[in-house]
């Protein structure tokens, strides 16, 4: 990863000095302290002061560091899974999730069975593409009949950053002249399943594909909240939430009533739905009955 980091612009150059160990101090500009005299998040040099003390560790322990601030910050910052942010605004697209599920692994897969009843399967045979999703699993399991009799799955992963990533999709089988160039595909890059199905015992394997879905990234980590939805492929985002209509008369006790202090003053009242809950606290604290479902 050090390597990638290079500026090749400055033709060969070993930013790192051959060091067995490189790490990377990052802080959140959504999450950091703001200086109320000049509004400036005080992020880097929080971050800076945490750097500084690592070294100073470091050189207790007779170790050498060095502090490098020369590389390709554009990079890094794509093998790290760090979303853009500028300012206070947080930024995340669909390709960001796809990257972060990836790094996240083991993901949990919804269906629903000839009964009705719901089911989750954890699965880890995945191979990512920036625009699709690829799975492995076997024809003879009930979650491959589940899949072909209905295709629709919900897929979740959650981040140690409290980030919480669903995928709301169709899938549907890859076409059989491509099945086993994508079950060696992900058996490379997984090679458990090769003491799970060895040899030719992978034959009995099917690959879907999800190339059309709703993603829903959920931020707890960051305060106010922060939530999102982004497509991938033709599907369509479907609304969520609540919305406050006209009815509104500007009593003010849904704002004192939401948790995330995300509803602004107006006429009507408006909900940042960027940073909403969807908790529906406001809905039932409201006296004259302005705030309805998101349709």
């Amino acid at each position: 990863m050090a390597e990638e980091c290079n500026d090749k612009s400055q033709g060969k150059l070993n930013f790192y000095y051959g060091a067995p160990l490189v790490l990377f101090v990052t802080y959140d500009k959504t999450a950091c302290w703001t200086n109320p005299q000049n509004g400036e998040g005080n992020g880097q040099t929080d971050a800076t002061i945490v750097a500084t003390h690592m070294m100073l560790e470091a050189a207790s322990l007779d170790l050498g560091t060095v502090w490098i601030s020369y590389f390709d910050k554009a990079k890094a910052r794509e093998l790290l899974c760090l979303p853009e942010i500028s300012g206070e605004d947080f930024k995340m697209d669909a390709k960001t999730c796809l990257q972060k599920l990836q790094y996240v692994g083991v993901l949990s897969f919804a269906t629903v069975d000839e009964h009705g009843n719901p089911q989750v399967r954890n699965i880890s045979a995945i191979h990512y593409e920036l625009d699709a999703i690829y799975f492995f699993t076997a024809r003879g399991k009930d979650f491959c009949r589940e899949l072909l009799s209905d295709g629709r799955v919900q897929i979740l992963g959650y981040t140690k950053y409290k980030e919480m990533i669903r995928l709301s999709a169709k899938a549907v089988p890859v076409r059989q002249e491509n099945q086993m160039r994508w079950i060696d595909t992900i058996f490379s890059e997984q090679p458990y399943l090769s003491n799970v199905y060895p040899g030719d015992t992978r034959s009995i394997g099917i690959v879907f594909e999800i190339r059309d879905a709703e993603i829903e990234y959920f931020h707890l980590g960051v305060h106010p909240i922060f939530r999102e939805d982004y497509v991938i492929g033709n599907q369509k985002i479907a609304p969520k939430g609540y919305e406050i209509t006209d009815a509104c008369i500007s009593c003010e006790k849904c704002t004192r009533n939401c948790p995330q202090s995300c509803i602004e003053k107006g006429r009507p009242f408006v909900i940042q739905q960027e940073h909403y809950l969807h908790c529906g606290n406001c809905h039932e604290h409201c006296p004259v009955k302005a705030i309805r479902k998101r349709v």
